[in-house]
């Protein structure tokens, strides 16, 4: 039979068939092959696979379904998802396609490139490659034609060049959480392993440690998730109870309101209807027990004057005295008291407060009555200069009241204001504070510019 010379370079394993002349050259093989330097190629030696907890290139933890696997040009142990590329080695006298990590994978693509596809490759990629097998010189290779040369005149690798690159290959390391004694364990087990002959007894042990593992996981991730269901339950009855104690509390405290404007009644009237109850039905219902949770009904006039004033002893905020009803505290308008001339601190705690709410002044860090004094001789002082530019611009205006060049600066809703106020969050300053507390109070808090919501209306002056 007719001999076929060739240069022994890696072919990739795919579903088209090899050229005859090839196919026809490998199988005449007798063994490994020699490099430039005449030394023989030798095959990669199987790394031991029980030092390894982890796949070196995916970094996932060997399991059940997660094989330990040996790369067949290195000899590092993989997983089985990362051997997923087939190669033939003529070089090393293997006849038969065999298994590469992902690594070599791409290493062998770039050994048998030409020229032309070099090119192509980035800088970083030649010179990682060249540094992975102990032939990158930065001394003479300073240009990517440098670099491409280099590759392409070492190509089939020599034997030297390949142990480099087996030796830098990464090495194990074993897990943080495994104690000594763990570690020392599987030191001897390796070493046990290494010493055992036979391959079954090796495959059998392997077999066993991976199953081992798989179920020690599995049982913690169902330790980890009974102990989360058991803390959820924990606080899912605590809510409940603090709900139930605080329904009891209530009801506990409408009894009891019921009971003291009954007695405090001099007629028997039913403290819900406000009738005669003479009838034993409507003695029953009156029971606060046989009452529905949410039973709304009239009180008398002593609960209702209690419930108020508790209600606004304890509620003295800023929200509170913003929504205090004109009858029960008469809020003084700005431009009287500036017309009026009136002195700030002879006014009550409360009046300052509803001054300062009504014309949207934050005061919600101020505790003393001279800082509250302080902010409305300021809104006042501000009103008054307000006032004094909208009677110039009309002085200057002429006799028919317009106001010339300064329409940008009045309200452009009621055309009678300047402009103090800005809307949040869109920025917007369109509008006096009175129609911008008419705007928030409608059922759409829009800004008239942009019609996005109103968060916030803060009251501007000019300096």
């Amino acid at each position: 039979m007719q001999t076929v010379n060739f240069n022994a370079l890696p072919i990739p394993a795919t579903n088209a068939a090899l050229p005859e002349a090839l196919e026809r050259a490998i199988q005449q093989l007798n063994g490994p092959l020699r490099d430039v330097n005449n030394s023989v190629y030798e095959l990669a030696k199987p790394l031991e696979r029980s030092r390894y907890p982890a796949c070196p290139s995916c970094g996932i933890k060997f399991h059940l379904f997660r094989r330990k696997c040996n790369c067949a040009n290195c000899g590092q142990v993989i997983c089985s998802d990362c051997l997923d590329s087939r190669w033939y080695l003529p070089k090393y006298g293997v006849k038969a396609p065999v298994y590469c990590c992902r690594m070599c994978d791409r290493n062998l693509s770039m050994s048998i490139k030409n020229k032309d596809a070099l090119n192509e490759c980035s800088v970083r990629e030649l010179r990682a490659y060249l540094q992975l097998y102990g032939l990158y010189n930065p001394s003479t290779m300073l240009e990517k034609d440098d670099l491409v040369t280099a590759i392409y005149n070492n190509s089939p690798m020599p034997q030297i060049n390949e142990t480099k690159y087996r030796q830098s290959l990464p090495q194990p390391s074993m897990s943080d959480h495994t104690s000594p004694r763990q570690q020392e364990q599987a030191r001897n087990t390796s070493e046990a392993a290494s010493d055992t002959t036979n391959s079954w007894d090796r495959t059998f042990a392997d077999i066993g440690n991976e199953i081992g593992r798989a179920f020690e996981g599995l049982g913690q991730q169902f330790s980890e998730r009974v102990e989360r269901g058991a803390n959820a339950i924990d606080e899912r009855m605590t809510s409940i109870l603090d709900v139930d104690q605080r329904q009891a509390q209530s009801q506990n405290t409408r009894h009891n309101s019921q009971t003291s404007s009954a007695s405090n009644n001099p007629h028997n009237y039913d403290s819900r209807t406000y009738s005669h109850s003479p009838s034993p039905r409507t003695q029953r219902s009156s029971h606060p027990r046989t009452q529905p949770r949410f039973y709304t009904h009239q009180r008398p006039q002593s609960a209702q004057g209690t419930a108020s004033s508790a209600a606004s002893t304890s509620n003295r905020s800023e929200h509170a005295v913003g929504s205090a009803s004109p009858a029960q505290l008469e809020v003084p308008a700005l431009k009287s008291l500036v017309k009026d001339n009136v002195d700030a601190s002879k006014l009550s705690i409360k009046t300052l407060k509803a001054l300062l709410t009504k014309h949207r002044v934050d005061y919600s860090n101020i505790v003393e009555k001279k800082e509250l004094i302080e902010r409305v001789e300021r809104l006042v002082h501000n009103t008054k200069l307000e006032m004094e530019r909208e009677a110039a611009a009309i002085a200057g205006g002429g006799d028919n009241g317009s106001r010339g060049d300064n329409d940008e600066d009045m309200c452009k809703i009621c055309w009678d204001a300047s402009v103090n106020c800005v809307f949040l969050n869109c920025g917007h300053m369109c509008t006096c504070i009175e129609c911008g507390d008419k705007i928030v109070g409608s059922d759409r808090r829009e800004c008239p510019i942009c019609r996005e919501y109103i968060a916030k209306v803060v009251h501007v002056f000019r300096a």
